[in-house]
């Protein structure tokens, strides 16, 4: 039954909805939906086929193994300014530096995941994401303004 299920998921979803496991390359470019999941054997998001999908409204990535483990450093500054469509961006415990100001960029952003991240300062211009409805940073213990 849970076979059937998930085949009738990704069959509705069709070319609107990617779901990256493994070594995965091909990311349509009517993809709106974007779900990376992370197993330890699974290597990070190819950033080129991603940059592809220029309509893309969430990315969200699921650690099935320690949070701790960081398998992406960063997003790449000019994969940000691609992806001007994104509503719902998860970057739990990525970043390390801050964030490119290319984020603020994104103006439709509505969700934006931070936790855990180890950077110190939120800059400012995070403000001019006017329609930025949830600025979650649980645990980021390293933040000082």
């Amino acid at each position: 039954m849970h076979n059937f299920v998930n085949d009738l998921a990704q069959f509705v979803s069709g070319k609107f909805s990617v779901r990256i496991e493994g070594n995965y390359e091909v990311v349509e470019e009517s993809a709106q939906y974007l779900l990376h999941l992370i197993a330890h054997k699974f290597p990070a998001v190819h950033w080129k086929a991603m940059s592809k999908a220029t309509h893309l409204r969430t990315f969200m990535e699921l650690r099935l193994v320690d949070k701790s483990v960081s398998f992406i450093d960063e997003i790449p500054h000019d994969l940000l300014i691609k992806l001007k469509s994104l509503r719902v961006l998860s970057l739990e415990g990525i970043y390390h530096k801050g964030l490119p100001d290319s984020v603020t960029e994104l103006i439709h952003l509505r969700y934006l995941d931070l936790s855990g991240a180890k950077m110190n300062i939120l800059r400012e211009s995070i403000g001019c994401l006017y329609n930025l409805e949830t600025l979650k940073l649980v645990g980021c213990t390293n933040l000082q303004s």
